[in-house]
């Protein structure tokens, strides 16, 4: 957030240097980086709700220890449907597809799900 924000203040000052030079390239320029400014305001905005949403208890990523989201964010791979795996154990409830690995939302790391169990763990925090 912070970079996007310096970000949108460089495009203004990239905007100023368009008028005062007369440059219809430095204008292009600058509507070019606002643009991606933009984008990534988007994405860190995804990122923050992310980090933001109650965790679920007892289990955590192998990778990089972070407790995965309660919720339907994972899709399964054969009907395209979203669902919680670790809710239903890995087992799409649409149509009875079973994925032995998952996915971490946090660093992408694919992991068996067996492999994501805290000691003592598979509660839910809300």
């Amino acid at each position: 957030m912070v970079a996007t924000i310096l970000g949108f203040l460089g495009v203004a000052g990239f905007f100023v240097l368009a008028v005062y030079a007369r440059s219809t390239w430095y204008g292009v320029m600058a509507a070019f980086l606002l643009l991606n400014c933009w984008s990534g305001l988007q994405h860190a905005r995804v990122l923050l709700r992310l980090a933001k949403l109650p965790r679920r208890d007892g289990y955590a990523c192998p990778r990089c220890n972070t407790a995965p989201p309660v919720g339907d964010f994972w899709k399964c791979g054969q009907c395209g449907q979203p669902f919680d795996t670790f809710q239903t154990q890995g087992v799409c409830p649409h149509c009875g597809a079973r994925f032995a690995a998952t996915r971490c939302l946090d660093c992408g790391g694919l992991q068996p799900l067996s492999e994501w169990i805290a000691p003592g763990g598979g509660t839910t925090r809300l």
